[in-house]
């Protein structure tokens, strides 16, 4: 199983991006987080991504903000006739920000955008890929000069991103219903949202949502590209990771919070996403500065 938490290398530097990456064969997207932000940019393609209880459209001129520690997965169906082509930047908040002090309105979007609760998470600018497409071809081409242009530069290139989701955030703060596709998705993420701390019963889960049990799995995996055990395990492990990095509660009182039904079981399907067990995740994230 993939790690759900992907540290990116940003400690120093206010962005790491990836330009125009293209993926022609299908491949399973997987919940997971950063320590940072991210941008996705969608030059070519279809799926969707899942950010929390919300699902969303895969198409061009679509971008993505996630926020730190933002639970999200990208679920996208390329092929050699529709290939998947998507630039992404990762931005380190803390640096960034300050470097906005004399763009307020800049800055109170970034801000938003960070770390709103209703923060707008996806926005469709078909029109404007060209010009997207343009800066960030002309950002990358300046990125190995010396350090001090490279940050100038990149402010620059965030400022025009801001400015062009400025221009295009919805006055009333949500999207347009037109820009949304899947629905029983989102019914089912929200269920696991008020119930992932209890003892999962798929039929429980039917029956409150008025679906049968083939059809939610079904309708889950289409939506979404993974299974609702897959999504549960993710969000209770995500859990953990914040209950294990901001409280002093045991292994045994964790696993019984978030419904494992054995401190054991919780330990094993801990350490099948990261590899170690949750002692020893708290033991080296609480070293870490």
């Amino acid at each position: 199983m993939q790690q759900l938490f992907e540290h990116i290398p940003v400690d120093s530097i206010p962005f790491l991006c990836t330009y125009r990456s293209r993926s022609v064969q299908p491949f399973k997207g997987f919940y997971h987080w950063h320590q940072c932000c991210e941008l996705l940019i969608v030059h070519e393609g279809e799926g969707t991504v899942t950010i929390g209880p919300q699902v969303w459209a895969i198409r061009p001129g679509a971008l993505f903000f996630f926020q730190p520690f933002q639970l999200h997965n990208v679920f996208a169906v390329p092929s050699a006739d529709k290939p998947y082509v998507r630039s992404i930047i990762h931005i380190n908040q803390a640096i960034c920000l300050p470097f906005l002090e004399k763009f307020p309105d800049h800055k109170h979007l970034f801000n938003n955008l960070c770390f709103g609760t209703s923060s707008t998470a996806a926005y469709y600018l078909k029109e404007h890929e060209p010009l997207i497409s343009g800066s960030l071809s002309l950002h990358m081409s300046h990125d190995e000069r010396r350090t001090a242009f490279r940050q100038e530069n990149h402010m620059i290139f965030l400022l025009q991103m801001l400015s062009l989701l400025q221009a295009n955030e919805p006055r009333d703060g949500n999207h347009s219903s037109t820009f949304r596709q899947p629905k029983y998705a989102e019914q089912i993420m929200l269920w696991i949202e008020r119930n992932f701390s209890e003892n999962f019963e798929l039929d429980r889960l039917a029956e409150e949502l008025h679906l049968t049990k083939s059809y939610a799995s079904r309708i889950f995996r289409k939506e979404t590209g993974s299974t609702i055990t897959e999504y549960l395990l993710a969000r209770r492990v995500k859990q953990a990771c914040d209950l294990l990095e901001t409280t002093r509660l045991s292994i045994d009182a964790i696993a019984v919070e978030l419904g494992f039904n054995t401190s054991a079981y919780f330990i094993s399907m801990f350490k099948k996403v990261y590899g170690i067990t949750p002692l020893q995740y708290r033991k080296i994230r609480l070293r870490s500065p």
